[in-house]
């Protein structure tokens, strides 16, 4: 009988953050571009690994036999050059959130914000909706296709952030790319306080998407109403060191937060239709 398949949240989105890893020189180590190459090095076909990643629409998805995840995980461990023992990277695997994973794998981490963040488990519900009207986010264009099971939204199209808050509290709101982090709320667009319930970011109106690309919203919720850091009408949204140090001393600070993200491919019309 074959081994049970071990299920790993959100594989699909991992492997293609792995892909993307800047691999170390080290000998035995194999250097995978995308799942035909990982096919190769399981020594399966490709229709195989995308029955294992895919199912077939039995609920079935995302589960690899043990031996692949054995190897997943040896991979792992040399492209990260052994920082992480197996326990961990196979927990990454299998339980972390992409966020985490991503953190994880690279040699040197993104942002001291992030790290901090990830001390905890996201608890936050973020949604991203559509809405009129546009203020630019200024995202760059990423050469990747989106993954099968990706929320897509159209360029060109405007969003609002539906945020789930308790009352009283003071909401933070970054938005992330490739190319950088940008703040949201505390801004013009969202003064920070929180009424609880449902709050939609920015009221009214949206935020544009105007170029294809991976975006994730985060949204931290503060004890107290008093923001770290409020963006002035006019100011760039991109974040700036002194505004990330004000979020990091307040994470810091010994009070409660909690966090969420939440995330989407902005894809062109054309492509969508194809």
């Amino acid at each position: 009988m074959a081994a049970r398949k071990i299920h790993c949240i959100m594989l699909r989105q991992k492997l293609q953050s792995y892909y993307r890893h800047g691999f170390p020189v080290k000998y035995g180590l194999v250097h995978l571009n995308n799942n035909a190459d990982l096919a190769d090095a399981l020594n399966i076909s490709t229709g195989t690994l995308s029955n294992n990643l895919n199912g077939r629409n039995d609920g079935s998805e995302e589960r690899l036999p043990p031996d692949h995840l054995d190897w997943l995980t040896d991979h792992f461990i040399m492209a990260t050059e052994d920082r992480l023992s197996r326990t961990q990277v196979i927990d990454l695997w299998r339980h972390a959130s992409v966020s985490a994973f991503e953190y994880h794998l690279r040699n040197k981490p993104p942002s001291g914000l992030m790290s901090i963040l990830l001390e905890q488990k996201p608890s936050l519900t973020v949604n991203v909706g559509e809405a009129p009207v546009v203020v630019d986010l200024n995202m760059f264009e990423e050469p990747f296709d989106p993954l099968p099971d990706e929320h897509i939204i159209e360029v060109g199209r405007k969003i609002c952030l539906e945020i789930q808050t308790r009352p009283d509290q003071c909401l933070v709101v970054l938005s992330k790319s490739p190319k950088d982090w940008f703040w949201l709320s505390p801004s013009p667009h969202h003064p920070g306080p929180t009424v609880g319930g449902l709050e939609i970011i920015p009221p009214g109106r949206g935020f544009g998407i105007e170029v294809r690309g991976t975006h994730t919203i985060i949204a931290i919720e503060l004890e107290g109403q008093t923001p770290p850091f409020i963006r002035e009408r006019g100011t760039p949204p991109a974040m700036k060191d002194h505004m990330e140090r004000a979020l990091e001393e307040e994470l810091r600070s010994g009070r409660s937060w909690r966090w969420g993200e939440s995330k989407f491919f902005a894809e062109r019309p054309k492509d969508i239709a194809n």
